[in-house]
């Protein structure tokens, strides 16, 4: 989360050697959070390859015995694949497992990720509706970095549907959240939802201007999967509206 993907990789991939002589469990576990990381640094092939291995053992593994964490990650993962009904299938599976359980600490993560998902597939309404949920549940636990991720999601959805004021409202309110934190993975979604509010107020030049920064700090961070953050389409329709090289 702090905006080091390398560093990231490197530690993700120390765990996963270290975890080689224990239980299956912990092994898939480093397994998913490696994937990420090399998702995350653009090793792709090899990514993808870990993730179908994690899956297979994941199969039949009660995701509140696990971790639901584990089973967030998993689906991020798959979502930044574009693999949308394995992500769906997976968190189906982990939030009925909490929601049955009554289990709201367990479901923050998890439905951060959905909120995502649902925005990147198109089902607006949808992905409002479980944004503000895993918003709201977030900041009854104290978890103000997933609290301000699913703000972006929802600031980006209002965004998309001209409702103006609350995409500043929920911009300002995921600021708040991350002020101090060095949140430097979700720092860019806080840039990509203004620049979004930025081109649907007809503000090419702003919004190219929070492109850019993202731009750099995705850079700096080492993240180099375009599916990460898709804002690349984004910034050259800014740049060619405002008229910037």
């Amino acid at each position: 989360m702090c905006g080091n993907a390398r560093l990231a990789h490197s530690t993700a991939e120390r765990a996963h050697r270290t975890s080689q002589n224990y239980p299956a469990p912990l092994r898939t576990t480093t397994k998913v959070l490696l994937a990420h990381s090399l998702l995350l640094v653009g090793q792709v092939a090899a990514g993808d390859r870990l993730l179908r291995e994690a899956m297979g053992t994941l199969d039949g593994i009660d995701p509140l015995a696990l971790g639901t964490e584990v089973y967030a990650f998993l689906a991020m993962d798959l979502m930044w694949m574009e693999d949308w009904r394995a992500c769906w299938r997976v968190l189906e599976a982990a939030v009925g497992r909490a929601r049955a359980a009554s289990a709201p600490e367990r479901l923050v993560n998890l439905l951060a990720v959905y909120a995502e998902l649902e925005l990147r597939t198109g089902h607006w309404d949808a992905a409002m509706a479980i944004a503000t949920e895993s918003a709201a549940l977030a900041r009854d636990l104290r978890q103000p970095i997933t609290a301000a991720y699913a703000l972006t999601t929802s600031a980006r959805v209002a965004a998309h549907q001209g409702a103006m004021q609350v995409c500043r409202e929920h911009l300002s309110r995921g600021r708040e959240l991350l002020a101090g934190l060095g949140a430097g993975l979700v720092d860019p979604y806080i840039d990509l939802a203004a620049a979004q509010e930025r081109q649907a107020a007809g503000d090419a030049a702003a919004a190219a201007a929070y492109l850019r920064d993202l731009d750099a700090k995705v850079t700096a961070a080492g993240m180099r999967n375009p599916a990460v953050l898709q804002y690349h389409a984004d910034l050259i329709d800014a740049c060619w509206r405002a008229n910037l090289n």
